[in-house]
């Protein structure tokens, strides 16, 4: 099977500062590729302050893993808001729309109204528009609401 994959180094910002890319090919019925960014130039205080992105793409479906240079207690999280939209799809199904111009950390999605999220505990990256759906148990018009750490550090 080929592919290929890109792998970046994006600050919280949004602002790419190592890119690369190539192609993949996947041998049956197992094989590893590995990925490795210089990051020596990077001081102590930027690495609190990037992720590194990296996208296969196999088959025509697409994976992505995002990864931080340390713990998530050590991040520089910007205080920032998220745009959360709230869409009926039928009956009991919903689908929340989430955006944030800077990089969230540990977003949770929580109703009190029962339910079932399809993913309940994310991260979100600039500028890009995340969908999750949510099955309620009845048909109510719920209220859901978000939380993420970027919260914590609001002054």
């Amino acid at each position: 099977v080929e592919g290929s994959w890109t792998s970046k180094i994006i600050k919280f910002d949004g602002k790419v500062l190592q890119a690369e890319k190539g192609k993949l090919v996947v041998m049956e019925p197992f094989s590893t590729h590995l990925f490795s960014h210089d990051i020596s130039e990077l001081d102590s205080l930027l690495r609190k302050e990037v992720f590194i992105e990296t996208t296969v793409e196999l088959d025509g479906k697409s994976y992505t893993s995002l990864e931080t240079l340390g713990s998530t207690k050590d991040l520089n999280l910007q205080p920032t808001d998220v745009l959360m939209r709230v869409q009926r799809e039928d009956s009991n199904t919903y689908s929340v729309i989430l955006q944030a111009n800077t990089y969230v950390e540990g977003v949770w999605l929580e109703s009190e109204t029962a339910g079932d999220f399809s993913n309940n505990l994310l991260t979100l990256t600039p500028g890009n528009v995340t969908e999750v759906l949510w099955n309620a148990h009845n048909d109510d018009n719920p209220e859901i609401s978000i939380r993420y750490l970027n919260q914590l550090n609001r002054p």
